[in-house]
């Protein structure tokens, strides 16, 4: 049953082979945990699916972890019930498992500036490619997968402009900076002079094979280490990085949705709630009547 709906939704959702095996590897544990208590898959009830939830929570998994497990289990019962498989679907009336959304860490530009200095020998392969992968990872916001699959055919520089896909199979342009078309085109040129080098690919080792998801974190992780910032920095949070930049300097929210590729507002809205956090930590360190000096005021009062 679950190789079914794995095999219908690869062929209908467009969806990432990230995003499968993650589907897949979902409905095996709890058809593991439905095993365990002698239900059969297709008969299922939604105190069974409640349960799964406070087992999983037993279990420590993260509320977004579980979310994403229900998510799983939602596809699949409406799957079933699409296709005549069940009467009725348990999981139609189970909610999501509230939880507090985190703020996105991310970096401020004296500390990009920081991991930029850090690169050694940009006048050499290796140096022009990872400063450029730095920069247009800040320029454009994209996810690490799109950086892994970005090829030349989808750089246009006469527009300044990359294209991109994202989620679901969605193309987008984003857009390279001065600086970030400068830093590219330099790589570029010896990308170029790499012997034998067949790939489309653009950011790629010196064996000229494209980098990897891995691959990128592991640069990024190589030129923290090197630098004083003691965040763990990933390619992610330079994408953070770049949004609430955008917001901090007043670009609408909208906007900021359509250059992230994010089919949700609400998506998008986290970042004002970073800028206001970033606001307020500029405040207490800055203003001589912040409010953690008041409340030390009225200690004494």
């Amino acid at each position: 049953m679950i190789d079914e709906y794995i095999t219908y939704i690869a062929a209908v959702k467009n969806l990432s082979s990230r995003t499968i095996d993650s589907y897949r590897e979902d409905l095996k544990l709890f058809v593991s945990f439905c095993d365990s208590e002698n239900i059969p898959i297709l008969e299922v009830q939604p105190e069974t699916i409640l349960h799964y939830v406070a087992w999983l929570s037993d279990k420590h998994y993260s509320s977004a972890s579980i979310n994403r497990m229900l998510s799983s289990i939602k596809g699949f019962y409406r799957y079933c019930l699409r296709f005549g498989k069940i009467a009725v679907n348990p999981a139609n009336d189970i909610e999501s498992v509230s939880c507090k959304r985190k703020l996105p860490n991310f970096l401020f530009e004296t500390e990009i500036n920081e991991l930029q200095a850090n690169i050694e020998n940009t006048a050499s392969f290796t140096g022009a490619r990872n400063n450029a992968l730095l920069v247009v990872l800040f320029s454009t916001g994209c996810r690490v997968s799109e950086i892994a699959n970005m090829k030349l055919e989808d750089i246009t520089f006469e527009k300044h402009t990359i294209s991109v896909t994202g989620k679901g199979s969605k193309e987008r342009k984003v857009f390279l900076s001065s600086h970030a078309e400068n830093a590219l085109k330099e790589y570029l040129t010896f990308r170029q002079a790499l012997p034998g080098i067949s790939t489309q690919y653009v950011f790629v080792n010196r064996l000229g094979k494209p980098l990897t998801r891995r691959g990128i974190a592991y640069i990024l992780d190589m030129l923290q280490q090197k630098s004083n910032i003691k965040k763990h920095v990933t390619p992610h949070m330079l994408r953070h990085s770049f949004a609430t930049k955008l917001v901090s300097n007043g670009a609408d929210i909208r906007s900021v949705q359509a250059m992230l590729g994010h089919e949700n507002l609400s998506t998008t809205q986290i970042y004002t709630h970073v800028d206001l956090e970033r606001l307020r930590s500029v405040y207490r360190e800055a203003h001589p009547h912040s409010i953690r000096k008041n409340e030390n005021l009225e200690e004494h009062t």
